[in-house]
């Protein structure tokens, strides 16, 4: 028989699929190296242990006939699971002890990330007419993300009146001379590739045109 291939390992790991890698047995047991059979099973937590475990079934054969590459895409796997992998060598004699990979691969597109999270939301805008009113927002967030500010459904653009800053996880809008057409609901939808989150509040504007009192012009909250 031969001796069990080299090391086994997994060389890419994406969101369905595992490309894995090893090398020849440092002897062929006499005879002439057929190939190799790798199989895979799924790995389940062991109970009352911490490491990884194996699955409620038994190792499944994905090459029927042995291969003679020493690597083999495993595709259609299922994300945030994991699986144990081994590959056994054959020759004209027959099998040889299975080389097992060491650490079940858990399945995760290495593209992923967390989404954003909203430290500190929206809170409620007032300011006099002819003054800026300032919205901020404080993001946590470990990967890059933008910041999309509306006004009533509508996106904002930056302007001469439309001041839009981000520092770090700082998110500001500033609306400069504010007047009563800015009287409105104001969000914040904050992205990545790992989803969004969206903030939203009002603006109250104080005329100075209502005799003895100030006039109060407020949108009613957003139910």
């Amino acid at each position: 028989m031969p001796d069990k291939p080299g090391d086994l390992t997994a060389t890419e790991v994406g969101a369905d699929f595992v490309n894995l890698a090893w090398s020849r047995p440092i002897k062929d047991g006499g005879g002439r190296l057929k190939g190799y059979i790798v199989e895979r099973r799924e790995s389940v937590p062991q109970v009352g242990g911490s490491g990884a475990g194996t699955g409620p079934g038994g190792w499944t054969r994905l090459t029927q006939q042995p291969i003679l590459t020493t690597g083999l895409n495993v595709p259609h796997l299922i994300e945030d699971k994991s699986y144990e992998f081994r590959v056994i060598a054959v020759n004209d004699a027959g099998e040889s002890e299975p080389s097992v990979i060491g650490r079940p691969v858990l399945i995760k597109d290495p593209r992923a990330c967390a989404p954003p999270v909203l430290r500190r939301g929206l809170k409620p805008v007032t300011c006099s007419e002819g003054r800026d009113a300032v919205f901020e927002i404080d993001v946590d967030c470990s990967s890059p993300f933008d910041v999309v500010w509306s006004k009533g459904g509508r996106e904002l653009v930056p302007s001469s009146r439309i001041e839009m800053v981000k520092e770090n996880g700082n998110c500001q809008l500033i609306v400069h001379d504010c007047g009563i057409e800015d009287v409105e609901e104001y969000t914040a939808r904050v992205s990545n590739r790992g989803g969004s989150k969206i903030s939203r509040t009002e603006l109250q504007v104080k005329s100075m045109y209502s005799s003895g009192c100030l006039a109060f012009f407020l949108l009613q909250p957003y139910r």
